[in-house]
Order: structure tokens, then sequence, then C-alpha cells
């Protein structure tokens, strides 16, 4: 009320309701579930070992000043998890982080470039990647080497420590863990080399497992198509693992390039991440081939240019997957992965008025917009009792003006009767006017 002698007032408290959300045990609704012991939580997983391995993916994206560009990097890293049975804690610590722009493939001709991504001053190194079309800011990369670090989770003797990440492991399927702030971000050393240490920024972000979530929303996941040989996998191509998991990830930081004047928020929303047991040595297949089925989540980019109007998009779009392993006599070993639906995603909003058809077509020297990328393969190869495996283009292949790139790196996890495969998948076309970039992670099983 606007009279004095009238004022009425509301009061409010910070009490909450608290509702008890029942679990389920596979069969029904249960007010609560044991984490040992006979039908617990982890009863029903697969013995395996306390440390697994594995990796994180996602584009890691930055906003900068109108006069800029928002480039999208790759981030790519190992992935160590330890699980605390005793404390039900787990820290998963992403390792040799290696954070990078896709770079310009053919230095000293534009044949098979992106203009967008690729313009700078003509003075600039001619296969730098450029923040800027007029002049030179180059695009520093963390690379592997400087073995860069982030953390989920903590130790349970850091508990009373100011910047504690806290985290919950139910089973080897069911986990999560928060972000440890160490206030990293990008900058670079004397030499000019990218960094990725703690300086005054914040991050915050979070890792969950797939299985965590209750009710799974796939609509990100593109629909079969006619020509996918495995249609009888098409209804759910989730794959039963018994020996590593997967899950989403997200980071944050309110300044990502300290190299740069003023701010530049950079993010990294969903990522993928994938790890497991290892496959030993000592339990290693010969002679046979490991016939392998799932699907794959990609963070998806794409910038597109009409009439002059360039719009970026981002997203993220699944497909089902297959592959194979085929093991020597020897023990050594041949790795193919068939990723089949990409590209049948509908990127809308843009504010250029230019809608976004998200497909590049098949052809490596065409970029069809709105045309899905039909099967697409990756191989690699390694030597007995190595379950780390990487392959694919040294170089970007230019065809037509069309360039094309892909690599993929992963690991096998299970027993010689039983091989599981996750791997971290990368994939991107350009030409002078479009260019698609996808980053991922594939899980298969047999």
């Amino acid at each position: 009320s606007a009279t004095l002698a009238d004022q009425k007032y509301k009061t409010e408290t910070f009490y909450q309701g608290i509702a008890q959300q029942k679990q389920y045990d596979g069969s029904n609704y249960v007010d609560g579930i044991n984490l040992n012991g006979s039908n617990s939580w982890r009863s029903g997983i697969t013995a395996s070992a306390d440390t697994w391995h594995g990796r994180f993916s996602g584009h890691w994206l930055t906003d900068v000043a109108s006069n800029q560009k928002s480039l999208p990097q790759y981030f790519r890293s190992g992935l160590t998890a330890s699980f605390d049975a005793t404390n039900d804690r787990v820290k998963v610590v992403a390792t040799n982080i290696n954070i990078h722009a896709d770079p310009d493939w053919v230095t000293g001709t534009a044949n098979g470039d992106n203009v967008w991504y690729h313009a700078h001053a003509s003075s600039c190194n001619s296969s730098l990647t450029s923040w800027t079309s007029n002049s030179c800011s180059p695009v520093f990369p963390v690379e592997a080497a400087r073995g860069s670090t982030l953390q989920f989770g903590d130790d349970d003797n850091q508990k009373d420590s100011a910047n504690f990440a806290n985290s919950a492991y139910i089973n080897k399927k069911v986990f999560g863990a928060m972000l440890k702030n160490e206030s990293k971000n990008i900058d670079t050393n004397a030499s000019g080399a990218g960094t990725f240490t703690s300086r005054n920024v914040d991050n915050a972000g979070a890792m969950v497992t797939w299985d965590t979530i209750d009710e799974k929303d796939k609509d990100w996941m593109s629909p079969c198509t006619s020509n996918y040989t495995n249609a009888i996998n098409c209804a759910d191509s989730e794959p039963s693992l018994e020996y590593m998991t997967w899950g989403v990830w997200g980071f944050a930081t309110n300044d990502g390039l300290e190299y740069m004047a003023d701010e530049q928020p950079s993010a990294v929303h969903m990522g993928t991440w994938y790890a497991g047991d290892l496959l030993d040595a000592s339990d290693w297949p010969v002679s046979r081939t490991a016939t392998l089925a799932g699907m794959a989540m990609f963070s998806m980019w794409k910038s597109q240019t009409v009439s002059g109007v360039t719009t970026n998009y981002a997203w993220t779009e699944g497909s089902r997957a297959d592959g194979s392993v085929v093991f020597a006599s020897s023990g050594a070993y041949n790795v193919t992965i068939n990723v089949h639906d990409l590209g049948q995603t509908t990127c809308s909003g843009a504010s250029s008025g230019y809608p976004c058809s998200s497909g590049a077509g098949s052809s490596a020297s065409s970029f069809d917009n709105g045309q899905r990328m039909g099967t697409i393969t990756w191989t690699a190869t390694n030597t007995s009792g190595n379950p780390n495996f990487s392959g694919g283009d040294n170089a970007a292949s230019v065809n037509n003006g069309v360039s094309t790139w892909k690599y993929m790196q992963g690991s096998l996890y299970g027993t010689a009767s039983h091989v599981e495969a996750g791997a971290e998948l990368i994939y991107s076309k350009q030409n002078a006017e479009n260019y698609i970039q996808a980053i991922g992670t594939v899980i298969l099983s047999e």
C-alpha cells in the first residue's frame, strides 16, 4: 500500500520442502537401496579395477568482442578415474590437456580453406589461426606435452580444505563429481607457447555418467537411415557395457584467455567422456574378430556464410555406430569404427535470418548443405598388449576446394572373450563458405 498508515508486510523463510525420491531396483520403485551387500547398487556390477582410464572431449567455445571471431577449439585430454568405495567418493582427472583450433592445413593457398575461419592479415604466419580477420591475434594452443590437468571430485582426506570438490560414487555406472576450482585459463609463456595454469579467475563445472540420468532424453540422436546395415539396432543403439562407462561434462570460466585484454568467458558445454578397465595383456585376444555395435555423441559446430553474412551454430548430435577389432595370431590388431547418421539435425534461430541445415554431404569433393554425411569411417592399428590406439589423417585432404580431416584416439576394455571400446572421434569438413566440426565419444560393445 502507498498509505503510510496501512502498510502490509510479507515475510519469507529459508525453509525448504523435502521430498523423498524413490529408487528403481530394476523391477520396482522402492524407498531405498543399499550401496553394498546383496541386492545393492554395487552387487550387480562386474568386478574391475578401481582405477579406470579414458578420455574427455568437447568444444572449447569463447565469447570474444564483436570485432573478433568466436573460434571454436577442440578440448582433448586423457582421463584417470579413481574410485574410493570406502568413502563413496570418486576423483576424475583430465590429463595432458590439448586445446587447439583447426589449423590452416594447406598454407600459402586459400584452396580448401574456410574464408571466415582462416582470415587474418597477410603479414601473419601463414599457418596461424587468428582471433581477428584484419590483424594477427594468434589462437595459442595448449599442447598435450605440457601436462595440464583439470580435476573433478577429490580425495577424502581433502574434505576439510576450502576448495574441496564433492563427488558421489554409487557404483561404476552411476557416479558424478564437481569440478575443483583451481582458477585455470589459457595464457602464454615467454617462448609464446600456450599454458593452462591457475590465475585470478574462477572455474565451475561437473561430470556425470549417462546411467545417472533416470529418464534419458535422446532427441539428440539422429534417426536411422535406410543405408544403415545393422538396422536391427535402430530401436535403441545404446550398448550394454560391463567394463566401461561414459557420460557428459561441462566447464566454464569467467575469463578463458589470459593473453587477451579484458575478459573472454569460455566454456565446454555438453562435452563427452568415457572410461573403463583397460584390456589386460595377460588376457589378450588372438586370432579372432570382435564385432562391435553402439552409439556416438558429438559436440557439433558449424559456420555458414550466405550473401556475405556469416552465422555460427553449436549443438549436440548423436548417431548409431558399429565397428570391429580384428586380432591377428600375434595379438596385433586393427580397429575400424563407423558412424552412420550424422547431419540430420536442423540448427535454427540464426540472427541473420538464414536457417542452418547441419549436414555437409557425403562427397569429399563438395560441401552439400542439408545433406546427411553418410558413413564416416575411422581406422587405427596397434601391437599386442597395448590397449590404447590412435589413427587418422596427418593432414587434411583437399579435393575441388573442399578439405576434410578426421582422427580418433581410443582404448580397448574387457577380457579376451568380451571386448568393449571407447574412442574420441574428430571430423571436420570445410570450403570457402561453409565449415562443420564434430568432436565426440563413441562407445561400442560385442
